[in-house]
Protein backbone atom coordinates (compact mmCIF):
# COMPACT_ATOMS: atom_id res chain seq x y z
CA UNK A 1 0.00 0.00 0.00
CA UNK A 2 1.36 3.61 -0.80
CA UNK A 3 -0.15 6.85 0.18
CA UNK A 4 -0.63 9.61 -2.67
CA UNK A 5 -2.06 12.24 -0.63
CA UNK A 6 -0.92 14.31 2.45
CA UNK A 7 -2.12 16.97 4.38
CA UNK A 8 -2.42 18.70 7.43
CA UNK A 9 -4.29 19.28 10.36
CA UNK A 10 -7.84 17.28 11.70
CA UNK A 11 -9.45 19.34 8.75
CA UNK A 12 -7.66 17.82 6.06
CA UNK A 13 -9.18 14.48 5.84
CA UNK A 14 -12.54 15.71 5.01
CA UNK A 15 -10.52 17.73 2.24
CA UNK A 16 -8.71 14.27 1.23
CA UNK A 17 -12.46 12.81 1.39
CA UNK A 18 -13.34 15.32 -1.32
CA UNK A 19 -11.04 13.99 -3.90
CA UNK A 20 -10.30 10.82 -3.30
CA UNK A 21 -11.89 9.36 -6.28
CA UNK A 22 -10.82 11.81 -8.53
CA UNK A 23 -7.91 11.98 -10.63
CA UNK A 24 -4.83 13.30 -8.31
CA UNK A 25 -3.45 15.97 -10.20
CA UNK A 26 -3.63 19.69 -9.43
CA UNK A 27 -6.85 20.83 -10.08
CA UNK A 28 -7.79 18.16 -7.35
CA UNK A 29 -5.55 19.84 -5.17
CA UNK A 30 -6.55 23.22 -5.97
CA UNK A 31 -10.19 21.87 -5.33
CA UNK A 32 -9.30 20.88 -1.58
CA UNK A 33 -7.97 23.72 -0.81
CA UNK A 34 -10.61 25.88 -1.93
CA UNK A 35 -13.01 24.04 0.22
CA UNK A 36 -11.41 24.28 3.43
CA UNK A 37 -10.72 28.36 2.34
CA UNK A 38 -14.34 28.60 2.18
CA UNK A 39 -15.40 26.82 5.02
CA UNK A 40 -17.47 29.12 7.56
CA UNK A 41 -16.53 26.68 10.56
CA UNK A 42 -12.99 27.29 9.94
CA UNK A 43 -11.21 29.55 11.88
CA UNK A 44 -7.60 29.09 11.63
CA UNK A 45 -6.94 29.39 7.59
CA UNK A 46 -9.07 30.46 4.78
CA UNK A 47 -11.41 33.20 4.67
CA UNK A 48 -12.85 33.44 7.72
CA UNK A 49 -9.55 33.50 9.92
CA UNK A 50 -8.40 35.62 12.22
CA UNK A 51 -7.18 39.02 10.95
CA UNK A 52 -3.87 41.15 11.57
CA UNK A 53 -3.58 43.78 14.35
CA UNK A 54 -5.42 46.09 11.88
CA UNK A 55 -8.56 43.94 11.74
CA UNK A 56 -8.16 42.47 7.99
CA UNK A 57 -7.06 39.62 6.78
CA UNK A 58 -3.48 39.19 4.77
CA UNK A 59 -3.95 35.57 2.73
CA UNK A 60 -0.71 33.84 1.44
CA UNK A 61 -0.30 30.85 -0.92
CA UNK A 62 2.09 28.70 -2.75
CA UNK A 63 2.02 25.77 -4.94
CA UNK A 64 4.62 23.98 -6.53
CA UNK A 65 5.53 21.12 -8.24
CA UNK A 66 8.02 18.65 -9.17
CA UNK A 67 8.71 20.07 -12.62
CA UNK A 68 9.90 23.07 -11.25
CA UNK A 69 6.79 25.61 -11.80
CA UNK A 70 6.44 27.95 -8.40
CA UNK A 71 3.79 30.42 -7.51
CA UNK A 72 3.13 32.46 -4.44
CA UNK A 73 1.15 34.91 -3.59
CA UNK A 74 2.05 36.97 -0.20
CA UNK A 75 0.30 39.27 2.16
CA UNK A 76 -2.94 39.43 -0.38
CA UNK A 77 -6.35 40.74 1.07
CA UNK A 78 -8.93 40.32 -1.86
CA UNK A 79 -7.89 36.49 -2.95
CA UNK A 80 -10.53 34.11 -1.35
CA UNK A 81 -8.01 30.91 -3.03
CA UNK A 82 -4.44 32.19 -2.91
CA UNK A 83 -3.26 28.80 -3.86
CA UNK A 84 -5.26 28.51 -7.25
CA UNK A 85 -3.93 32.13 -7.94
CA UNK A 86 -0.22 31.00 -6.58
CA UNK A 87 -0.61 27.98 -9.05
CA UNK A 88 -1.46 30.76 -11.82
CA UNK A 89 1.53 32.36 -11.50
CA UNK A 90 3.57 29.23 -11.41
CA UNK A 91 3.06 28.89 -15.52
CA UNK A 92 5.19 32.61 -15.93
CA UNK A 93 8.70 32.75 -16.32
CA UNK A 94 8.56 36.45 -14.81
CA UNK A 95 6.58 37.55 -12.27
CA UNK A 96 5.18 34.36 -10.81
CA UNK A 97 5.13 35.76 -7.28
CA UNK A 98 3.00 38.60 -6.50
CA UNK A 99 2.73 40.22 -2.59
CA UNK A 100 0.25 42.70 -1.25
CA UNK A 101 -1.20 45.56 -4.38
CA UNK A 102 -0.03 44.00 -6.87
CA UNK A 103 -1.48 40.32 -5.84
CA UNK A 104 -4.63 42.28 -5.20
CA UNK A 105 -4.96 44.15 -8.28
CA UNK A 106 -3.35 40.75 -10.39
CA UNK A 107 -6.15 39.02 -8.84
CA UNK A 108 -8.96 41.62 -10.01
CA UNK A 109 -8.03 41.80 -13.68
CA UNK A 110 -8.04 37.95 -13.47
CA UNK A 111 -11.49 37.95 -11.72
CA UNK A 112 -9.69 35.95 -8.92
CA UNK A 113 -10.98 38.45 -6.35
CA UNK A 114 -13.51 39.19 -3.45
CA UNK A 115 -14.39 41.16 -1.01
CA UNK A 116 -13.08 40.20 3.06
CA UNK A 117 -15.58 38.66 5.23
CA UNK A 118 -16.72 40.59 8.34
CA UNK A 119 -13.35 40.12 10.77
CA UNK A 120 -14.10 37.63 13.42
CA UNK A 121 -14.35 38.55 16.61
CA UNK A 122 -13.02 37.03 19.91
CA UNK A 123 -9.92 36.11 21.84
CA UNK A 124 -8.19 33.69 19.42
CA UNK A 125 -5.08 34.86 19.46
CA UNK A 126 -2.62 32.07 19.08
CA UNK A 127 -5.30 30.43 16.39
CA UNK A 128 -3.34 29.72 13.76
CA UNK A 129 -2.46 26.57 11.17
CA UNK A 130 -1.44 26.57 7.90
CA UNK A 131 -3.55 23.98 5.61
CA UNK A 132 -0.39 22.03 3.50
CA UNK A 133 -1.59 19.31 0.89
CA UNK A 134 1.20 17.30 -1.38
CA UNK A 135 -0.20 14.86 -3.91
CA UNK A 136 1.80 12.50 -5.31
CA UNK A 137 1.00 10.78 -9.09
CA UNK A 138 2.94 9.26 -11.77
CA UNK A 139 3.95 12.33 -13.50
CA UNK A 140 5.42 13.45 -9.83
CA UNK A 141 4.17 15.82 -6.90
CA UNK A 142 2.05 18.87 -6.72
CA UNK A 143 2.20 20.79 -3.36
CA UNK A 144 -0.04 23.38 -2.14
CA UNK A 145 -0.25 25.69 0.75
CA UNK A 146 -2.81 28.25 1.96
CA UNK A 147 -2.63 30.25 5.24
CA UNK A 148 -3.71 33.29 7.02
CA UNK A 149 -0.75 34.09 9.07
CA UNK A 150 -0.40 34.43 12.74
CA UNK A 151 -3.51 35.75 14.22
CA UNK A 152 -3.31 39.20 15.23
CA UNK A 153 0.24 39.51 12.98
CA UNK A 154 1.92 43.19 12.95
CA UNK A 155 0.70 43.99 9.95
CA UNK A 156 2.92 42.97 6.33
CA UNK A 157 4.81 39.91 8.28
CA UNK A 158 5.11 37.04 6.23
CA UNK A 159 5.96 33.52 7.79
CA UNK A 160 7.56 30.18 5.75
CA UNK A 161 4.30 29.52 4.38
CA UNK A 162 4.66 31.84 1.00
CA UNK A 163 8.45 31.00 1.35
CA UNK A 164 9.79 28.05 -1.50
CA UNK A 165 12.38 26.18 0.36
CA UNK A 166 11.15 27.28 3.77
CA UNK A 167 7.24 26.39 3.92
CA UNK A 168 6.86 24.14 1.10
CA UNK A 169 9.39 21.99 -1.54
CA UNK A 170 9.67 19.16 -4.05
CA UNK A 171 11.53 18.06 -6.78
CA UNK A 172 11.84 14.83 -8.75
CA UNK A 173 13.52 13.05 -4.88
CA UNK A 174 10.39 13.83 -2.62
CA UNK A 175 8.25 16.66 -1.07
CA UNK A 176 7.93 18.18 2.01
CA UNK A 177 5.72 21.01 3.78
CA UNK A 178 5.58 22.69 7.03
CA UNK A 179 3.05 24.31 9.54
CA UNK A 180 3.16 26.00 13.14
CA UNK A 181 6.25 28.79 14.14
CA UNK A 182 6.92 30.22 10.25
CA UNK A 183 9.42 32.82 11.59
CA UNK A 184 11.00 29.48 13.39
CA UNK A 185 10.64 27.36 10.15
CA UNK A 186 12.05 29.88 7.55
CA UNK A 187 15.20 30.04 10.01
CA UNK A 188 16.58 26.67 7.82
CA UNK A 189 14.78 26.08 4.95
CA UNK A 190 13.27 23.03 6.40
CA UNK A 191 11.23 21.74 3.61
CA UNK A 192 14.26 22.08 1.15
CA UNK A 193 16.53 20.50 3.58
CA UNK A 194 14.26 17.36 4.35
CA UNK A 195 14.26 16.78 0.06
CA UNK A 196 17.64 16.95 0.11
CA UNK A 197 18.10 14.51 2.60
CA UNK A 198 15.75 12.00 1.03
CA UNK A 199 17.84 12.40 -2.15
CA UNK A 200 20.74 11.41 -0.55
CA UNK A 201 19.64 8.32 0.84
CA UNK A 202 17.60 9.24 3.35
CA UNK A 203 14.39 7.58 4.57
CA UNK A 204 11.72 9.78 4.94
CA UNK A 205 11.47 9.33 8.48
CA UNK A 206 15.04 10.29 9.16
CA UNK A 207 15.05 12.85 6.85
CA UNK A 208 12.53 14.84 8.95
CA UNK A 209 14.05 14.05 12.27
CA UNK A 210 17.68 14.74 11.45
CA UNK A 211 16.57 17.90 9.16
CA UNK A 212 14.39 19.02 12.66
CA UNK A 213 17.22 18.56 14.96
CA UNK A 214 19.59 19.82 13.68
CA UNK A 215 17.51 22.93 13.45
CA UNK A 216 16.30 23.03 16.65
CA UNK A 217 20.21 22.83 18.03
CA UNK A 218 20.83 26.36 15.76
CA UNK A 219 17.59 28.03 17.54
CA UNK A 220 17.78 29.69 20.79
CA UNK A 221 14.59 28.90 21.75
CA UNK A 222 12.07 26.25 21.83
CA UNK A 223 9.64 26.62 18.48
CA UNK A 224 6.31 24.67 17.94
CA UNK A 225 6.08 23.30 14.24
CA UNK A 226 5.48 20.69 12.00
CA UNK A 227 6.35 18.90 8.60
CA UNK A 228 4.65 16.37 6.41
CA UNK A 229 6.39 14.81 3.87
CA UNK A 230 5.91 11.96 1.11
CA UNK A 231 9.00 10.18 -0.47
CA UNK A 232 8.81 8.28 -4.03
CA UNK A 233 8.13 4.80 -2.96
CA UNK A 234 4.92 5.88 -1.42
CA UNK A 235 6.09 6.19 2.28
CA UNK A 236 5.34 9.37 4.13
CA UNK A 237 6.02 10.97 7.88
CA UNK A 238 5.34 13.89 9.97
CA UNK A 239 7.31 15.70 12.48
CA UNK A 240 5.95 17.47 15.47
CA UNK A 241 7.60 19.73 18.69
CA UNK A 242 3.24 19.69 19.04
CA UNK A 243 2.04 17.43 21.46
CA UNK A 244 -0.12 16.36 19.38
CA UNK A 245 -0.30 16.81 15.62
CA UNK A 246 -2.68 15.76 13.53
CA UNK A 247 -2.55 15.09 9.58
CA UNK A 248 -4.53 13.02 6.93
CA UNK A 249 -3.26 10.49 4.68
CA UNK A 250 -4.86 9.11 1.45
CA UNK A 251 -3.89 5.58 0.96
CA UNK A 252 -5.47 3.41 -1.58
CA UNK A 253 -8.40 5.59 -1.66
CA UNK A 254 -9.08 5.87 2.34
CA UNK A 255 -8.75 9.27 3.83
CA UNK A 256 -7.19 8.22 7.25
CA UNK A 257 -6.35 10.88 10.37
CA UNK A 258 -3.44 9.97 11.90
CA UNK A 259 -1.78 11.76 14.47
CA UNK A 260 1.82 12.87 15.33
CA UNK A 261 3.66 13.31 18.83
CA UNK A 262 7.25 14.85 19.54
CA UNK A 263 8.69 10.87 20.24
CA UNK A 264 8.41 10.30 16.77
CA UNK A 265 5.35 7.93 17.05
CA UNK A 266 1.92 8.51 15.00
CA UNK A 267 -0.79 6.83 15.59
CA UNK A 268 -4.48 6.35 14.20
CA UNK A 269 -6.35 8.88 15.60
CA UNK A 270 -8.89 7.55 17.93
CA UNK A 271 -12.39 8.32 19.43
CA UNK A 272 -10.70 9.91 22.53
CA UNK A 273 -8.62 11.69 20.46
CA UNK A 274 -11.36 13.26 18.74
CA UNK A 275 -13.25 13.90 21.59
CA UNK A 276 -10.67 15.70 23.11
CA UNK A 277 -8.91 17.74 20.49
CA UNK A 278 -10.39 21.09 20.43
CA UNK A 279 -8.50 22.77 16.78
CA UNK A 280 -9.38 22.57 13.28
Amino acid sequence: MTVKAIATWKMSKDALELIKDENLDAKALLKAIEYIDDRMDIHTVGSYSIPNEKGYLQLDGAFMDSKGHVGSIIEASHISHPATVAYELSFKRQNCILAGNGADEYAKETANSYEIPVPLEGSMDNNHDTFAMIIRNDTGYNIGISSSGRANKHEGRVGDSPLVGSGYYCDEDGACAATGDGEAILKGCLSKEVVTRMSMGESVKDALLNACKRHNKRLDYQADYCLIALANDGSYSAYTSLNPFPFAILEDNEARLLVAYPDGNIREADNQFLKEYQGD
